[in-house]
């Protein structure tokens, strides 16, 4: 090797060559953050269906059980239990009503990112047994908590969705096979 072949290679990266690793890098972030962002939604969203699906299917289990759903008007208060955080929180399905919803081995395993409540309406006959299932937590990702009511009534031997009225993701619920 000659000596300016030597000092070529000892020189490194021009600052040019820097700066556009580093202007590909910043475009290659603006892509991939965005994305994942909408991806964390989309998997913290997922968790509400399944879980609906879930709590609707044990109380239909209960009422199949026991004829009523037992508890009077609060069967089940917020589990994981309030406050509200961004991040998940492990639930405690053995405290009172949740035992009652959901059996030993039944139980919905992991944490979850909302809290779930299961409320009775009276059920003097006169109208069919039903139930409201409230789910609280940061539904959309905007940081900020909401919360969703979903009513169920039971016509026809199966509990059908009454309130709100019937969307993709309540179609769902009211066509599983549970």
């Amino acid at each position: 090797m000659t000596s300016d072949t030597i000092r070529r290679a000892q020189r490194g990266f021009t600052l040019i060559e820097l700066m556009v690793v580093v202007a590909i890098i910043g475009v290659l972030a603006s892509i991939a953050i965005p994305s994942f962002e909408r991806l964390t939604i989309k998997s913290k969203a997922a968790e509400r269906p399944e879980l609906i699906l879930r709590l609707k299917k044990a109380v239909d289990d209960l009422y199949l059980q026991n004829g009523s759903i037992p508890g009077g008007l609060l069967v089940a208060d917020f589990q994981p239990a309030l406050p509200l955080s961004s991040g998940r929180r492990t639930p405690n399905w053995r405290t009172p009503g949740w035992s009652d919803l959901l059996k030993t081995g039944e139980e919905i395993l992991g944490a979850t990112y909302y809290s779930y409540q299961v409320t009775a309406w009276e059920q003097d006959g006169s109208t069919p047994p039903g139930f409201e299932l409230r789910v609280l937590g940061d539904l959309d990702g905007d940081g900020v908590p909401s919360d969703i009511v979903i009513d169920f009534e039971r016509v026809g031997g199966i509990y059908r969705q009454t309130f709100p009225t019937p969307t993709a993701l309540t179609d769902a619920l009211n066509n599983s096979p549970y």
